[in-house]
Protein backbone atom coordinates (compact mmCIF):
# COMPACT_ATOMS: atom_id res chain seq x y z
CA UNK A 1 0.00 0.00 0.00
CA UNK A 2 0.60 3.42 -0.04
CA UNK A 3 2.31 3.90 3.28
CA UNK A 4 4.65 0.97 2.38
CA UNK A 5 5.64 3.01 -0.48
CA UNK A 6 6.28 5.83 1.65
CA UNK A 7 8.70 3.95 4.01
CA UNK A 8 11.16 3.08 1.09
CA UNK A 9 11.16 6.65 -0.43
CA UNK A 10 14.75 8.03 0.89
CA UNK A 11 15.83 9.98 -1.81
CA UNK A 12 14.76 13.34 -0.17
CA UNK A 13 17.19 12.11 2.73
CA UNK A 14 20.45 11.59 0.28
CA UNK A 15 19.68 7.98 -0.10
CA UNK A 16 18.77 6.01 -3.01
CA UNK A 17 15.38 7.34 -4.22
CA UNK A 18 13.85 3.95 -2.93
CA UNK A 19 15.29 1.85 -0.60
CA UNK A 20 13.52 -1.56 0.42
CA UNK A 21 14.76 -4.79 2.49
CA UNK A 22 17.24 -5.75 0.63
CA UNK A 23 16.87 -4.02 -3.17
CA UNK A 24 17.41 -0.26 -3.99
CA UNK A 25 16.12 2.01 -7.03
CA UNK A 26 16.77 4.78 -8.62
CA UNK A 27 14.70 6.63 -10.00
CA UNK A 28 15.42 9.11 -13.31
CA UNK A 29 13.17 11.40 -15.54
CA UNK A 30 13.97 13.47 -18.82
CA UNK A 31 12.09 14.95 -21.42
CA UNK A 32 14.01 13.58 -24.00
CA UNK A 33 12.86 11.22 -26.74
CA UNK A 34 15.16 8.94 -25.59
CA UNK A 35 16.22 7.40 -21.92
CA UNK A 36 19.24 9.74 -21.45
CA UNK A 37 20.24 10.54 -17.94
CA UNK A 38 22.68 12.20 -15.81
CA UNK A 39 23.97 10.06 -13.11
CA UNK A 40 25.36 12.15 -9.76
CA UNK A 41 28.36 10.98 -8.91
CA UNK A 42 30.08 7.51 -8.62
CA UNK A 43 27.87 6.35 -5.97
CA UNK A 44 24.41 6.43 -7.25
CA UNK A 45 24.79 3.17 -9.54
CA UNK A 46 27.11 1.36 -7.18
CA UNK A 47 26.26 -2.54 -6.89
CA UNK A 48 27.13 -4.36 -3.19
CA UNK A 49 26.43 -8.16 -3.38
CA UNK A 50 23.54 -7.79 -0.58
CA UNK A 51 21.31 -6.00 -2.04
CA UNK A 52 20.38 -5.50 -5.91
CA UNK A 53 19.38 -2.14 -8.07
CA UNK A 54 17.57 -0.96 -10.18
CA UNK A 55 17.05 1.96 -12.35
CA UNK A 56 13.61 3.68 -13.08
CA UNK A 57 13.80 5.75 -16.44
CA UNK A 58 10.74 7.52 -17.53
CA UNK A 59 10.92 9.56 -20.11
CA UNK A 60 8.01 12.64 -20.32
CA UNK A 61 6.67 14.96 -22.66
CA UNK A 62 5.73 18.75 -22.10
CA UNK A 63 1.46 19.13 -23.25
CA UNK A 64 -0.16 22.03 -23.57
CA UNK A 65 -3.92 20.45 -23.30
CA UNK A 66 -5.36 21.37 -20.61
CA UNK A 67 -7.15 17.67 -20.24
CA UNK A 68 -4.14 15.67 -20.86
CA UNK A 69 -1.33 14.88 -18.62
CA UNK A 70 -0.80 16.16 -14.76
CA UNK A 71 1.07 18.74 -13.24
CA UNK A 72 3.25 18.39 -10.34
CA UNK A 73 0.93 19.99 -7.92
CA UNK A 74 -2.24 17.43 -9.03
CA UNK A 75 0.24 14.69 -9.03
CA UNK A 76 1.20 15.79 -5.29
CA UNK A 77 -2.20 16.08 -3.94
CA UNK A 78 -3.54 12.57 -5.58
CA UNK A 79 -0.77 10.99 -3.80
CA UNK A 80 -1.99 13.11 -0.32
CA UNK A 81 -5.26 11.55 -1.02
CA UNK A 82 -3.93 8.14 -0.99
CA UNK A 83 -2.78 9.29 2.81
CA UNK A 84 -5.87 10.46 3.72
CA UNK A 85 -6.56 7.49 6.59
CA UNK A 86 -2.88 8.28 7.60
CA UNK A 87 -2.65 11.08 9.02
CA UNK A 88 1.24 10.43 10.06
CA UNK A 89 1.96 9.17 7.00
CA UNK A 90 0.38 12.04 4.96
CA UNK A 91 2.47 14.32 7.69
CA UNK A 92 5.79 12.21 7.12
CA UNK A 93 5.38 12.42 3.12
CA UNK A 94 4.72 16.40 2.84
CA UNK A 95 8.05 16.56 5.35
CA UNK A 96 9.78 14.20 2.47
CA UNK A 97 8.31 16.55 0.18
CA UNK A 98 9.95 20.03 1.76
CA UNK A 99 13.14 17.87 2.19
CA UNK A 100 13.23 17.44 -1.92
CA UNK A 101 12.76 21.06 -2.15
CA UNK A 102 9.07 20.92 -3.04
CA UNK A 103 7.53 24.46 -2.23
CA UNK A 104 3.61 24.25 -2.30
CA UNK A 105 3.83 28.42 -2.60
CA UNK A 106 5.33 27.68 -6.11
CA UNK A 107 1.92 25.50 -7.75
CA UNK A 108 0.49 28.35 -9.37
CA UNK A 109 3.83 28.48 -11.59
CA UNK A 110 4.19 24.95 -11.58
CA UNK A 111 -0.03 24.45 -12.60
CA UNK A 112 1.47 25.73 -15.83
CA UNK A 113 3.45 22.88 -16.93
CA UNK A 114 1.31 19.58 -17.60
CA UNK A 115 3.50 16.15 -18.52
CA UNK A 116 2.80 13.01 -20.17
CA UNK A 117 4.77 9.76 -19.71
CA UNK A 118 5.92 8.44 -23.13
CA UNK A 119 7.77 5.87 -21.95
CA UNK A 120 8.98 3.44 -18.48
CA UNK A 121 11.54 0.86 -18.20
CA UNK A 122 13.04 -0.07 -15.13
CA UNK A 123 16.59 -1.74 -15.40
CA UNK A 124 18.79 -4.21 -13.31
CA UNK A 125 21.72 -2.52 -12.63
CA UNK A 126 24.03 -5.46 -12.32
CA UNK A 127 28.54 -5.79 -13.21
CA UNK A 128 27.46 -5.48 -17.13
CA UNK A 129 25.19 -2.18 -16.45
CA UNK A 130 27.12 0.69 -18.58
CA UNK A 131 28.30 2.95 -15.70
CA UNK A 132 31.38 4.77 -13.56
CA UNK A 133 31.57 3.50 -10.38
CA UNK A 134 34.80 3.70 -8.31
CA UNK A 135 35.81 0.11 -8.50
CA UNK A 136 35.90 0.27 -12.83
CA UNK A 137 37.29 3.40 -13.02
CA UNK A 138 40.73 2.69 -13.78
CA UNK A 139 42.47 5.97 -12.54
CA UNK A 140 40.57 7.35 -9.42
CA UNK A 141 39.62 10.99 -9.67
CA UNK A 142 42.62 13.83 -8.33
CA UNK A 143 42.26 14.69 -4.98
CA UNK A 144 40.80 18.01 -5.88
CA UNK A 145 38.23 16.38 -8.05
CA UNK A 146 34.83 16.03 -5.49
CA UNK A 147 32.36 15.04 -7.87
CA UNK A 148 32.11 13.33 -11.28
CA UNK A 149 28.57 13.51 -13.23
CA UNK A 150 28.28 12.06 -16.08
CA UNK A 151 25.47 11.20 -18.94
CA UNK A 152 24.18 7.52 -19.63
CA UNK A 153 23.01 6.63 -22.78
CA UNK A 154 20.19 3.61 -22.04
CA UNK A 155 19.29 3.01 -25.47
CA UNK A 156 19.59 -0.29 -26.39
CA UNK A 157 20.86 -1.51 -22.91
CA UNK A 158 18.37 -4.68 -21.58
CA UNK A 159 15.27 -3.50 -19.72
CA UNK A 160 11.91 -4.16 -18.84
CA UNK A 161 8.96 -2.46 -19.90
CA UNK A 162 8.04 -0.53 -16.31
CA UNK A 163 4.88 -1.08 -14.83
CA UNK A 164 3.40 -2.52 -11.43
CA UNK A 165 4.24 -5.77 -12.23
CA UNK A 166 7.72 -5.70 -13.45
CA UNK A 167 8.01 -3.47 -10.48
CA UNK A 168 6.41 -5.75 -8.19
CA UNK A 169 8.93 -8.54 -9.38
CA UNK A 170 12.06 -6.79 -9.19
CA UNK A 171 11.20 -6.00 -5.22
CA UNK A 172 10.44 -9.24 -4.62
Amino acid sequence: GPEKVLEYWRGPLKERDFKGENWDLEVKCTLRDSHVHVINGLDQLEVTEERKLGLASYCFEKTNEETIGITLPEAVKKTEELFAAFPDKLTEYRRLLSEARYDPTDEELLNTKRFTVNDAKLFAVDNEFPRFTHENLKVHPPSRVSRINYTLDLEGVENMTLNSKTLESFIK
